[in-house]
């Protein structure tokens, strides 16, 4: 009996596993928004991802809060953005992941892509 439950279990895992995989592949391409455990945020598009979890993303840009003293007033906060263009994100230091625009694979329809702006059917 704990052998059949086991068996189940893994094969449970095994479904969500490609479930998993599926989603990914299908966001593809997409603009996605990852926070890192050291509060940089990087927004870039979705170019892979590894079996450690680490994010491949093009065009990337960074967004990290610096934190001044003003002297009498106290500290003042304020944005710097960088521009990075390809990077990777160690998935250890991931902590959030967000969808900003659903890109579209360029795989699935080669056709649809090619004659994009085009104006052909």
């Amino acid at each position: 009996m704990t052998e059949h439950v086991a068996s189940a279990s893994a094969i449970a895992a095994a479904k969500a596993g490609l479930q998993a995989v599926a989603t990914m592949r299908g966001l593809l391409q997409s603009t996605l928004r990852v926070t890192l455990s050291d509060g940089r945020v990087v927004t870039g598009k979705y170019q892979c991802l590894d079996e450690h979890l680490n994010f491949i993303l093009q065009g990337a840009t960074e967004r990290r809060v610096v934190r001044e003293r003003a002297g009498e007033q106290g500290r003042v906060d304020r944005q710097e953005v960088r521009n990075l263009g390809l990077v990777m994100l160690p998935g250890k230091h991931t902590v959030k992941v967000e969808v900003k625009e659903v890109g579209r694979d360029p795989l699935e329809n080669p056709r649809a892509v090619r004659n994009e702006g085009v104006g052909l059917p």
